[in-house]
């Protein structure tokens, strides 16, 4: 990729950002500073071939998610970063908080008074016990700590109470085997993963993922909540757009590389096969412009909202506004994955595209058997 063509990533990154201003400063936390996020988002893109190498699209939708819980991705704080990933042998990016992201958000919510994670070693000295005495004591050895045995999260609420959580190494690399970095290594489209670099960071913040999901959700913490939900689905290789919760950002399509910055323009996601360039036969005439309507009196907001009402069925689609609704409800720790839920519309319905397929009769249902739902009992 040559400079001009990394230039233009960013340049259309930039102008996407621009374009949606006014929602994305809205949703961000107090005491973010959005044109310094937006700076160091860029420079990022600007100086890193990989992430350049990315589609735009996934790019924006990266830095809308780690704008909304008020990381700084690729920031001085390494609090969190974009990612590029290969699915397929497409180039994408995803948001990933990092260790030291997730702590800094648990902390600033209230939630909790301490948490941290830590490794313990074989030359440490420890006391578990569980029961109803739960207890745990780490001293770690000065030096010669050896063999790690284990890595450990523990969190101390603001009510008083301690909770913890253990997993052992091999418990670490089986969570890490399903993630979407080590399954694009093993496919050959990337040669390292952060699990390769940064193991013992990356064994933290999944023991410490496991442990949130025991800790109080309340509208003070959603900002932790969702960092943790942008990971999982980082993690997953799940499409970031269905986590986009943020009123009025404009989801743009996906972009073809021979276009102009100023060509693009923001429309709701679509999957499928992106036409090529090439694909003449595709190319369709534009519609006929319908016939003028007559003149009809405005109707009082009243009538509107009636109307509107009455024009909806419940075979009709789901909308964007629908889509953020089933999201949020999957915000809480414990509630299924995205990839669960997209099972479960294709057991009960055969829905292949997740919550596209759905319409909007089905609404209620998916999001009650999503706050309903336990691990290993399918509906």
């Amino acid at each position: 990729m040559n400079e001009l063509e990394v230039k233009k990533t960013a340049i259309t990154v930039r102008d996407f950002l621009s374009k949606n201003k006014a929602a994305i400063s809205t949703a961000m936390p107090i005491g973010a500073n959005y044109e310094r996020f937006c700076r160091t988002v860029i420079n990022a893109i600007s100086t890193t071939p990989a992430l350049a190498e990315c589609e735009a699209n996934s790019l924006f939708l990266a830095c809308v998610k780690a704008f909304s819980v008020g990381i700084e991705p690729n920031g001085p704080t390494q609090e969190g970063y974009l990612v590029p990933f290969k699915v397929k042998g497409v180039a994408k990016a995803q948001f990933m908080p990092s260790y030291r992201g997730l702590i800094s958000l648990a902390r600033r919510s209230g939630m909790v008074s301490l948490i941290y994670a830590d490794s313990i070693r074989e030359g440490d000295k420890y006391r578990i016990a569980r029961g109803t005495e739960p207890r745990l004591e780490h001293e770690p050895a000065i030096s010669g700590r050896g063999k790690t045995l284990a890595f450990y999260a523990v969190a101390k609420l603001s009510d008083g109470n301690v909770d913890f959580e253990i997993m052992s190494p091999e418990d670490v690399i089986e969570v890490s085997e399903r993630s979407n970095a080590v399954k694009a290594k093993k496919a050959g489209y990337i040669s390292a993963t952060p699990w390769d670099t940064d193991f013992d960071e990356m064994a933290k913040k999944t023991v410490l993922k496991r442990l949130t999901k025991r800790l109080p959700v309340s509208v003070e913490n959603l900002a932790f909540a969702r960092a943790v939900q942008a990971d999982n689905v980082a993690e997953r290789g799940d499409d970031m757009a269905e986590t986009i919760d943020i009123e009025g950002v404009e989801i743009p399509r996906r972009i073809e590389t021979d276009q102009d910055p100023g060509d693009l323009v923001g429309e709701p996601a679509k999957r499928g096969r992106p036409r090529a360039k090439s694909d003449k036969r595709m190319d369709f005439p534009p519609p006929a412009a319908a016939p003028e309507a007559p003149p009809v009196s405005t109707p009082v907001p009243q009538e509107q909202n009636a109307a509107a009402a009455s024009a909806i069925t419940p075979d009709d689609p789901v909308t964007s506004e629908d889509k953020q609704r089933i999201t949020r409800a999957m915000l809480p720790p414990g509630s299924p994955s995205m990839e669960t839920v997209r099972e479960h519309l294709y057991g009960k319905w055969g829905y292949r595209e997740g919550l596209s397929d759905l319409r909007q009769g089905q609404i209620d249902e998916v999001i009650e058997w999503i706050r309903n739902w336990k691990p290993g009992v399918s509906a």
